[in-house]
């Protein structure tokens, strides 16, 4: 009773105050308020809650003077487009659109503010419909260009685009007759998929969609929240004497710093399902379009104290996927879709280099003195050189940090395979397939992932 009569007095003072809310009954003004902080804890509060959670001090403990180097795995951003929800009208469309923007933006602004990571690593799956919006055609070579170029060795006269070998289309993938006619005389033809459907969203899409992207992720007010990061001049670069000499023209280049605190490293380059499609639907002018704005999906990072090895895995699984008919897809199928699962495929096949490179230069980086000039070394008492040969020795010899594989498609597991007490719906996943999508890699693909990375 007193708290009820407590409350009462203080809405009569605020309806005193605003004399509006006079019209407005007590039981509705409670009813908006609980309506505002639901809101506000939903919008607000459970994100933050979520990651002061994950905070590093909460759950990892390291010794004083140690500098843990700190990873934050982004998964399936997705960003909403036509594709995300076809039969939402506009203006509500537009809206969804703009909402998701600003709630991921929050959240990722969030997680570099409060975490204040090292390195941020994107999982794939970056945009909704990245894979149907069609790739730009390169414009026909006027004949004065033509005549230019083979004047300057570049082109052979009469010469033609080369044609590759032609790709065929699994169950998953619908076509045109005519669109799998133009992709039978150049393989990086684009095909619109589900019968021309998203025809009508051209390559302006996917650029509209990519600006999103960095303006969400990429922009320094996104990475660095808490800090002011500006640009100084750090030096000037001339030319060489050399080539000047040699009638090169004396040029002064302005080398520029960033100040304002650490440089978190982004790695966006890990393709999904959505960026590429799957298996037989990936095609190659989409595939080549997200490696020249995101990176290569085949890559080697060494981050902290491991390697990651990131594998193109929506590509990886047109040489064995699970077919519509029943069983993995057989020699025949596989050889048909090559130009697909080659990169990959060969990656993995000398994937040690690049391992064995990449974890090279990161010890040369920690152990300077281990670096074959030994310049480092001067200066040094013997006993100092002595221990720091064989400080040098160890690590060469054992120039191997533990490996992590990165695959936005995860490997093949038994069926109901309980996934852990962490799993948030069910137990288990289960191994399914549609269009353009698969849930898990095929076992003897997983097999020959594992026995080669």
């Amino acid at each position: 009773m007193h708290l009820q009569h407590v409350a009462s007095h203080h809405l009569q003072a605020i309806a005193r105050r605003y004399p509006i809310l006079r019209q407005i009954s007590p039981t509705a003004i409670l009813l908006i308020l609980f309506w505002v902080y639901a809101i506000h804890y939903g919008e607000r509060s459970v994100s933050s809650n979520h990651v002061k959670s994950c905070n590093w001090s909460e759950w990892e403990h390291w010794p004083a003077g140690a500098t843990p180097h700190h990873l934050v795995f982004i998964a399936d951003p997705q960003l909403v487009d036509p594709h995300t929800y076809p039969g939402r009208p506009w203006p509500l469309s537009a809206l969804t659109e703009s909402y998701t923007d600003q709630y991921m933006a929050r959240n990722f602004r969030l997680i570099n503010e409060q975490l204040d990571p090292d390195s941020v690593v994107f999982l794939g799956d970056l945009l909704d419909g990245g894979r149907e919006w069609s790739t730009s055609k390169a414009r026909a070579l006027t004949a004065h260009q033509r005549k230019h170029l083979t004047d300057l060795g570049i082109k052979a006269p009469g010469t033609k685009r080369s044609v590759e070998t032609s790709l065929s289309f699994g169950q998953s993938r619908t076509a045109s007759s005519s669109s799998l006619s133009e992709r039978d005389k150049d393989s990086k033809a684009f095909v619109h998929g589900e019968n021309g459907r998203w025809r009508k969203w051209g390559p302006a899409q996917w650029d509209d969609e990519y600006d999103r992207f960095g303006r969400i992720f990429l922009d320094p007010r996104q990475l660095y929240p808490k800090s002011d990061r500006e640009a100084h001049v750090a030096g000037e670069v001339s030319t060489h004497p050399t080539s000047v000499e040699n009638g090169a023209s004396l040029v002064k280049t302005e080398q520029y710093a960033i100040s304002g605190g650490k440089t978190r490293r982004v790695i966006t380059s890990l393709p999904g399902n959505h960026d590429l499609g799957f298996g037989p639907g990936v095609q190659l002018a989409v595939r080549d379009r997200h490696e020249t704005r995101f990176g290569e999906g085949n890559r080697v990072d060494v981050l902290g104290n491991h390697t990651f090895v990131s594998i193109d895995a929506p590509s990886l699984a047109a040489y064995s996927q699970f077919e519509s008919g029943g069983g993995d897809s057989t020699e025949a199928q596989a050889e048909e879709r090559k130009a697909i699962w080659q990169p990959t495929m060969s990656f993995m096949g000398t994937v040690q280099a690049p391992v064995a490179k990449s974890t090279s230069d990161y010890l040369d980086d920690l152990f300077p003195d281990r670096r074959p000039d030994g310049r480092t070394l001067l200066h040094r008492s013997d006993g100092e050189s002595t221990k720091l040969s064989k400080l040098t020795a160890a690590v060469q010899g054992q120039a191997q940090l533990p490996v992590i594989l990165l695959s936005h498609v995860p490997l093949y597991r038994d069926p109901d395979t309980d996934c852990g007490k962490l799993r948030e719906r069910g137990k288990a996943i289960s191994i399914r397939g549609g269009y353009q999508y698969q849930n898990a890699l095929t076992r003897s693909l997983s097999t020959k992932i594992a026995q080669q990375i």
